[in-house]
């Protein structure tokens, strides 16, 4: 076998390497999982590659996103590890920092125990229901949570705004009868007052002259004795 020979045979050897290397990188971002579906209305920045946490732990990542031509939402595909379940009413939500990648967290509903009889241990919670593993039908995928965006809370903002400014003109148109309100009590709580201090003034001047006219009666009483 000549030199030239041996050089295709390696050439065809290391392309055959390099193709098989090829393979495997492109399967092994879901090698060892299965794929979920889950319903978004818009991606907002979720890439294929994204991570997946559950309860804050990365369990998968983000496969395929595919825009929906009906309604323009989205179907965002999930690779999930086969050794973990997804709960079928967990919270699929969005996370979308201010920097960095976006990445969709898994947030299980913690079931609430049943109460036991009185003095006996609490039941233990009745079991999850999981997702199946495989790609459900859009109408039947568990809806996902897209984060608040700068627009929405800008709306909300202004919502809040309109809202002060409308208790600010029923204020105003209130005020008037306010004033006048508060003004008659101020009088009413004045001629309270000047009658009290007169009240006051009389019942002084009567026991004045009570004790005046007792001590004329001592004194007489006394001359007497």
């Amino acid at each position: 076998m000549n030199r030239q020979a041996l050089v295709g045979i390696f050439t065809i050897v290391a392309l055959a390497g390099l193709f098989g290397f090829a393979l495997v990188l492109a399967n092994v971002g879901t090698q060892g999982r299965y794929k979920i579906g889950i319903h978004f209305k818009s991606a907002a920045g979720l890439h294929k590659g994204a991570l997946v946490y559950e309860s804050g732990v990365v369990v998968g990542i983000v496969d395929q996103t595919n825009l929906i031509p009906d309604d323009f939402t989205v179907e965002v595909i999930l690779a999930i590890n086969n050794n973990v379940d997804v709960p079928r009413n967990a919270n699929f939500i969005i996370q979308a920092p201010l920097t960095g990648d976006s990445s969709l967290e898994i947030v299980p509903v913690v079931p609430r125990p049943t109460p036991g009889i009185e003095g006996g241990p609490t039941n233990a919670p009745a079991a999850v229901a999981v997702l199946p593993r495989e790609v459900l039908p859009i109408d039947q995928q568990p809806r996902g949570t897209n984060p608040a965006t700068v627009q929405d809370l800008l709306d909300q903002g202004q919502g809040e705004v309109r809202r002060l400014d409308t208790m600010l003109a029923e204020l105003e148109q209130r005020e008037p009868k306010l004033l006048n309100t508060l003004q008659s009590a101020l009088n009413n709580a004045n001629d309270v007052s000047v009658t009290t201090k007169q009240a006051f003034t009389l019942l002084s001047a009567r026991i004045d002259t009570l004790t005046s006219t007792l001590q004329v009666a001592l004194a007489s009483g006394s001359r007497n004795i």
